[in-house]
């Protein structure tokens, strides 16, 4: 069976006794002298004295022989500062080191009188006092440092996902689909040879944007530049064009209006709002059949409110979850950006995006901001 450890106290909940000023005063000292973080920064200093105040208090209850049954929660207070510590960036070695300098303080406050009388037991069990809330500080800065690296491979392996998706399986999508128009063409007849060969040098230039893409996911680049370059509206009608199926006239009426200065938004925030829409309009023509796409964004101050709607066929959310990755990256892209993201969709009833996006320095958007990003207001487009 493993090991079961006592729910680590509320740091500053509960502080033992203050420790005796002088020894406050020369282990600060000390630890300054020494260059440690933990003397010179005012908030790690204020750990490092709620510290020393436990083990003094600890090691005060052993010579005692009393309150022996807290001394596990009083180590506890130690873990939870080693993983503090961690988060703070101070090392192993600054946290470890400190109680050494602890030792030396209290110490020196006796006297030797008292020193001789007590002989050298007093000391060892100041320093097996030290040496079990060290460990205690070395496993809370290793399970916080553990965490953290969870935490990263989560991020990085999610961030690689949406990555994945987002540009090399848009684009491979986009050739299946440019391929599969062809062999349609083809197939009706002879007369429509030149939109065969136009649907075949969409295919050749989707493949060689996955190469590319493929290329630039590797050596860690993001190279969908489009939306920055050529603004949202004007990316999306071109995304748009290269999804219709029909060579004469759009088979699919799509209808892109954006209101306000798009030049407000920053770059990186155009990017993941075109790779949001982007996949949005693949889904509605790859799986919904549409007569009609809506996009309307209208830029404010304080963000970005989206609407995008079909009035395709709709779909059914238990019938997308297990295979729902690009609805996960688009409101992954979402919060990323610290917005919020919607989706409302019903069998034969098309599909409606609704996204707030803030923009960076701005305040937070009041409620009736919410309310329009959710439907309200008559500047939103329609597919009727």
């Amino acid at each position: 069976m493993g090991t079961v450890r006592r729910a680590a106290p509320q740091l500053g909940e509960r502080r033992p006794a203050p420790a005796v000023p002088d020894v406050l005063d020369r282990y600060r000292d000390a630890l300054r002298s020494a260059g440690s973080p933990l003397g010179a920064r005012p908030e790690l200093w204020q750990d490092a004295a709620e510290q020393a105040a436990v083990i003094l208090a600890d090691h005060e209850a052993r010579a005692d022989g009393t309150d022996q049954a807290r001394a596990g929660d009083r180590a506890e207070v130690s873990a939870a500062l080693g993983a503090r510590w961690a988060a703070a960036g101070v090392g192993l070695a600054d946290c470890l080191g400190a109680t050494e300098y602890l030792a030396d303080a209290a110490l020196a406050r006796s006297s030797a009188r008292r020193r001789a009388a007590a002989g050298p037991d007093a000391a060892d069990a100041l320093h097996r006092v030290i040496s079990r809330h060290n460990r205690a500080t070395a496993r809370g800065y290793e399970e916080r440092l553990r965490a953290d690296a969870r935490s990263r491979d989560a991020d990085c392996c999610g961030r690689l996902a949406r990555d994945v998706h987002d540009h090399l399986g848009s684009s491979l999508a986009l050739a299946l689909r440019q391929f599969e128009l062809y062999r349609v063409r083809t197939r009706a007849t002879t007369a429509h040879a030149t939109d065969g060969e136009r649907h075949l040098r969409a295919l050749h230039d989707a493949l060689g944007q996955a190469a590319d893409l493929t290329r630039g996911l590797v050596s860690g680049l993001r190279t969908v530049q489009t939306a920055a370059d050529t603004g949202l509206g004007q990316s999306l009608r071109d995304c748009a064009a290269q999804l219709d199926p029909a060579p004469d006239g759009p088979a699919v009426r799509v209808r892109v209006t954006v209101e306000g200065d798009e030049a407000r938004l920053p770059p990186g925030h155009r990017r993941e709002l075109f790779l949001i829409l982007r996949e949005f309009l693949r889904n509605s023509f790859t799986h919904a059949d549409p007569s009609t796409v809506a996009i309307g964004l209208r830029v404010r101050p304080a963000g970005v409110e989206v609407h995008a709607v079909d009035d395709g066929r709709g779909f059914s959310y238990g019938a997308v979850r297990e295979h729902g990755g690009g609805l996960t990256a688009v409101r992954e892209r979402a919060s990323r950006l610290g917005g919020r993201c919607v989706l409302l969709s019903t069998p034969g009833d098309g599909t409606r995006l609704l996204l707030w996006v803030p923009l960076p320095g701005s305040r937070r958007p009041q409620e009736e901001e919410r309310r329009s990003a959710y439907g309200e207001a008559a500047w939103i487009p329609s597919a009727s």
